[in-house]
């Protein structure tokens, strides 16, 4: 589960957007808080842009858009999406993605996309279900020291990311050590898949 909408490592404008969101969120029978919407539209596409640049995303996201729009693209406050995504900086990448999506899914015909939108394609492909396949392959890059330094980085998180993802190994850290093992088994067959993306790359 999520803990955050986004970790402070996003975009500073898309984390900024996304630190206080209480405001945007409706009240719905007591405890229930929900976006409108134009803000679960505005969401859903900042998360996937966050993926796309990061470690890929893959196609569900693209048909995601194409589902939601599908259904509520009508009925939509297409002046407030715009005003926000210009807050959010990534006006560009939806505009790219709607069209993408809708040529795609609503044609079903590959050869009517540009060259341009084909790339795009191409890497949500290539991105797996969660960007998976992906983000070996951007670790790795951004690690100077190559394969070695990557690989000790995820097996040994920075606190940073314990805090966020493993808040009982934050608290009590004395069970910072069982961390790995606890990862491996939960992972399950994640890392093999990894470990085999480290070797090709």
């Amino acid at each position: 589960m999520h803990r955050m909408l986004f970790k402070p490592t996003a975009p500073p404008r898309i984390y900024k957007y996304y630190k206080n969101i209480k405001k945007k969120l409706r009240e719905e029978d007591g405890f229930l808080r929900s976006f409108s919407n134009e803000d679960f539209y505005l969401y859903m596409v900042t998360h996937e842009y966050k993926h796309y640049y990061d470690q890929g995303t893959g196609l569900r996201s693209l048909m995601d858009v194409y589902v939601f729009l599908s259904k509520f693209k009508s009925s939509l406050d297409w002046k407030y999406i715009q005003r926000e995504l210009k807050k959010l900086g990534i006006e560009d990448f939806e505009r790219r993605n709607r069209i993408l999506a809708k040529k795609l899914f609503s044609r079903g015909n590959i050869e009517l996309l540009t060259s341009s939108q084909k790339r795009m394609l191409e890497n949500f492909v290539s991105g797996g279900a969660f960007g998976n396949h992906n983000r070996t392959k951007h670790g790795i890059k951004m690690m100077e020291d190559g394969k070695g330094r990557y690989f000790l980085k995820r097996i040994f998180l920075p606190l940073s990311d314990v805090r966020e993802s493993y808040p009982f190994f934050y608290r009590h850290r004395k069970f910072l050590p069982l961390l790995p093992v606890y990862r491996l088994i939960r992972g399950g067959g994640a890392i093999p898949e990894e470990l085999k993306e480290i070797i090709k790359t």
